[in-house]
């Protein structure tokens, strides 16, 4: 297939139009998507994903995997074992299976935030001549397109729509990524080595810097349909979060089950969390009888971690990210330590083409705040606001200085000078 399609003039969805091998129920997402804004959907499920490659040149190829993988063989071979056997991987090869160069990338072990081992295709290696390099993060497909994942408000919206006391339940989708195809053109740029033969990626790899837009359009789709049916969830990646009052959340948890099912997604039974009024989800605990949503003792206790250890001259990029994005489930809660966010932010975007980055004064400025905030000061508890007034400008507003704080409620000002304690 992929021979036939390298003379077409753009990607499968668009041209040739051959299905790709795949477990989705194609039929039943054209059923209910007929209305849906997004027309390209259903042509990219049935056939194929493009990776989003724009570069003049084929990536840098390489030979060997990172040296993490040399004490890992069965742990590879185990991976390589379940990809194959799931159809997510093709391989292996003595030679290149492909009528045109195929780029290899090297494996390597990655750890997940519990500490568990796993195989990773290293797509953003070598930098600057990788995969990934060539792969634009603000437009796809030549269309402008930036990949914005809802954030806790989402839910927090939801809940306010149903009121205190409203069940809460979630449900994900296993192997989210995996469960999607790979567009036949573009499969030789998903080559890697081991053991002295070839292997290729069916689908979406966790490192390729498209896979969270694929997974996330795709699970947009399943909110959109779920919402068609009269119930209420909103979807980060692969996990749905949803609030329904008590007497409809039996059926809302059922529907969104048998939703997966029409559809032919395999759900992941682990991360289901049915019927309560207190859980956690992107993690914060929210809790609709208290009204109030909570950071988890464990991400505090990560952030203050990860604060401290970044009070060094330099950082790299990938540990800035990895720290922003912990301090953003905080500030989901805390919206006023926001600020204490934006000199990072600066700082990752003018470092966005070196592996590390120097922390200015500013900088560490910020992250003593946090870890002040942290050990003394921050017991993780926020309140849900239910009047919509408390979200508007023009009713309720406040602000601050180094010195002292004001703010205007309902027509009238105040303004405070800050005690001695806090100056100080």
């Amino acid at each position: 297939m992929h021979a036939q399609l390298q003379s077409a003039s753009g990607p499968n969805a668009f041209t040739s139009k051959i299905p790709v091998p795949s477990a989705l129920n194609i039929p039943e997402w054209c059923l209910r998507l007929r209305d849906y804004p997004n027309t390209e959907l259903c042509n990219f499920l049935q056939f194929g994903w493009p990776v989003g490659f724009t570069a003049c040149h084929l990536p840098l190829v390489s030979h060997q995997n990172h040296g993490s993988t040399l004490s890992s063989l069965q742990l590879i071979n185990s991976f390589l074992e379940t990809e194959c056997h799931l159809s997510a991987t093709c391989g292996p090869f003595k030679s290149n299976p492909f009528c045109t160069d195929m780029v290899t990338s090297p494996l390597q072990i990655a750890r997940s935030r519990s500490g568990k081992p796993r195989v990773v295709l290293y797509l953003s290696f070598p930098h600057g001549s990788s995969v990934n390099s060539g792969i634009p993060s603000d437009t796809y497909l030549d269309k402008p397109f930036t990949l914005r994942l809802p954030g806790v408000d989402a839910v927090i919206h939801i809940i306010c729509l149903k009121g205190t006391g409203c069940h809460l339940f979630k449900k994900g989708l296993s192997r989210a990524y995996r469960q999607l195809c790979i567009d036949p053109c573009d499969l030789h740029l998903l080559g890697y080595r081991h053991q002295g033969y070839l292997y290729f990626d069916l689908a979406p790899p966790f490192s390729l810097r498209s896979s969270a837009m694929m997974c996330q359009r795709t699970t947009n789709a399943v909110t959109y349909m779920f919402r068609a049916l009269g119930y209420n969830c909103t979807n980060y990646i692969d996990d749905f979060g949803g609030t329904a009052t008590p007497d409809k959340s039996t059926p809302a948890f059922k529907a969104l089950g048998d939703l997966f099912s029409s559809l032919g997604l395999q759900s992941s039974p682990n991360k289901d969390c049915p019927l309560t009024t207190s859980m956690v989800f992107l993690g914060i605990r929210l809790d609709t009888l208290a009204m109030s949503m909570s950071v988890t003792p464990e991400r505090l206790q990560e952030l203050l971690y990860c604060c401290t250890s970044a009070l060094s001259s330099s950082i790299s990029r990938h540990d800035l990210q990895s720290l922003l994005g912990v301090m953003s489930f905080v500030t989901a809660c805390v919206r006023p330590a926001r600020v204490f966010m934006s000199t990072l932010l600066n700082t990752l975007h003018t470092h966005r083409d070196f592996r590390s980055c120097f922390l200015s004064d500013n900088n560490r400025s910020g992250l003593l705040w946090w870890c002040h905030f942290l050990r003394a000061l921050y017991n993780g508890v926020s309140l849900i606001k239910m009047s919509p007034w408390l979200n508007d400008p023009s009713v309720l507003s406040t602000d601050a200085c180094n010195s002292e704080a004001g703010g205007y409620f309902n027509g009238q000002f105040f303004h405070t000078p800050f005690p001695g304690p806090i100056l100080r």
